[in-house]
C-alpha cells in the first residue's frame, strides 16, 4: 500500500484533500490486465474537482480534514457497457462501511451526483488499459 500526500486548495486557502491512498484488493496479487479508471470527484459545489485514480477492484482514499475519510473503488459491471460502478464507502473505521453505488457513464461528458452525505459528484475523466504497460 503507498499512501500519496496531497494537498489540494482552494481559491480561500482551505485545505480540500489532505491524503490520497491506493489499496489494492490483494497486495500479493499482480493487478496486470486491469483498467486504471481516473475520476474527478466534486466534494462541495463550487469547489474544484479533485482528481484520483485507482485500478479496477482497488480502492483509492481520500481523507478530508472536514468530512472524512472516503473510499472509491471502481468496477465495470458485466452487462451495462459503458458505465463504471463507483462504490464508496465511509473509510473512518475499519472495515470500511458501503455508503451506496454510483453508476457513472464512462464516456466522461456527465457528472453524476451520489446519494451521501456529503453528496459527491462524480465524473470519469478517464480509463486507461495497462494490460500491456509493464511489457
Amino acid at each position: 500500500m503507498g499512501t500519496y500526500h496531497v494537498r489540494v486548495f482552494h481559491a480561500a486557502g482551505a485545505v480540500l484533500l489532505s491524503t490520497l491512498t491506493w489499496i489494492p484488493l490483494d497486495a500479493g496479487q499482480q493487478s496486470r490486465g486491469t483498467r486504471v479508471v481516473n475520476m474527478e470527484i466534486i466534494v462541495r459545489d463550487g469547489d474544484p474537482p479533485l482528481r484520483i485514480a485507482s485500478r479496477e477492484g482497488d480502492s483509492a482514499i481520500m481523507e478530508h480534514p472536514d468530512l472524512g475519510k472516503f473510499e472509491f473503488k471502481p468496477s465495470f459491471p458485466k452487462g451495462k457497457n459503458g458505465i463504471v460502478l463507483i462504490t464508496i464507502s465511509d473509510a473512518s473505521k475499519s472495515p470500511s462501511r458501503k455508503l451506496t453505488d454510483v453508476e457513472v457513464p464512462a464516456d466522461g461528458k456527465q457528472l453524476v451526483q451520489a446519494k451521501t452525505s456529503p453528496a459527491f459528484q462524480i465524473r470519469i475523466a478517464g480509463i486507461a488499459d495497462t494490460k500491456n504497460a509493464d511489457r
